[in-house]
């Protein structure tokens, strides 16, 4: 069996360069440089073995791609091999039902700074969290996500040239993350409309409740000063009657309220209540007589 290095050497003589073919725009071919492209890569690896990498990534390079169209839920491509006519590749992802979309851009919106950065088309990690949150899926998890076909007689699925077809769409998703959420099933004008709308929804919620807190009355944080009547006794400090009581009919009685001592207080309190007491049986005495 011819080894890897020399299959790769029957390819650089035998293939049918094109001219225009579509390529990776790092000048050095290099492939995943940003998470997403990356992880969309590792999901490759996944499904096709390394001789098949390789061979695909060759191809890539090479710019045997000689078209490749994105729509909702595939990709179709065509690439050039040894042979006149170039293959046809066809690559299938699920697409996200209305209802996964409602609940993933609905979670999207509710996080503003995930939310900017999206509007200046940054892809930030935290938006596979939110597809993972929900069980659906960003990238390609198993083979009833991704389908593949492709026009050659190899009989292994993927095959080289659809591994080249993954590679240039890495390229493509590195450039322009949209395309990965644009094959899930939203584009990206789609995408910010929904977000906006999210968000204009959010900010009339968030002043109602605002409204609301604003509404409940407000109590002063001032703490209403008390008398410690253990530290009054022990002051020496001079302090009104009228401060702890107010005795209308005393006032006209006693001529001085300052420094009064303890028993001369008791003495006071005592008068107080019994005044108190003449009143309320007088007016009881006289209820008495009017019912008589």
């Amino acid at each position: 069996m011819a080894s890897l290095d020399t299959r790769l050497k029957h390819f650089q003589t035998k293939l049918r360069k094109v001219k225009n073919g579509i390529r990776p725009k790092n000048l050095e071919g290099k492939f995943g440089n940003k998470w997403w492209s990356k992880k969309w890569l590792e999901s490759l690896e996944f499904f096709v073995n390394d001789k098949r990498i390789v061979q695909g990534r060759f191809y890539a390079r090479e710019g045997q791609i000689r078209s490749l169209v994105i729509d909702r839920g595939s990709i179709q491509a065509k690439v050039q091999g040894t042979k006149i006519k170039p293959y046809s590749v066809t690559i299938k992802l699920q697409v996200l039902t209305d209802e996964a979309w409602q609940d993933i851009l609905e979670q999207m919106a509710k996080n503003a700074m995930l939310f900017s950065k999206l509007l200046i088309d940054k892809f930030p990690e935290d938006l596979e969290k939110i597809f993972s949150q929900f069980n659906y899926p960003l990238f390609p998890e198993n083979t009833n996500d991704l389908l593949t076909s492709c026009t050659c007689a190899d009989w292994a699925n993927p095959c080289k040239h659809t591994a080249a077809v993954f590679y240039i769409l890495s390229d493509f998703i590195e450039y322009d993350p949209f395309n990965l959420l644009f094959i899930r099933g939203k584009s990206r004008i789609e995408i910010r409309e929904i977000l906006k709308q999210y968000q204009r929804i959010i900010t009339i919620q968030e002043d109602k409740s605002k409204r609301k807190i604003e509404k409940i009355p407000r109590y002063s944080n001032q703490v209403e000063k008390r008398i410690d009547l253990a530290s009054f006794w022990k002051s020496n400090k001079k302090v009104k009657l009228t401060d702890i009581v107010k005795i209308t009919k005393l006032e006209r009685e006693t001529s001085n309220f300052d420094d009064f001592t303890e028993p001369k207080l008791v003495e006071l309190l005592n008068l107080s209540y019994k005044k108190a007491s003449e009143i309320v049986n007088n007016k009881l005495t006289k209820l008495s007589y009017e019912n008589d």
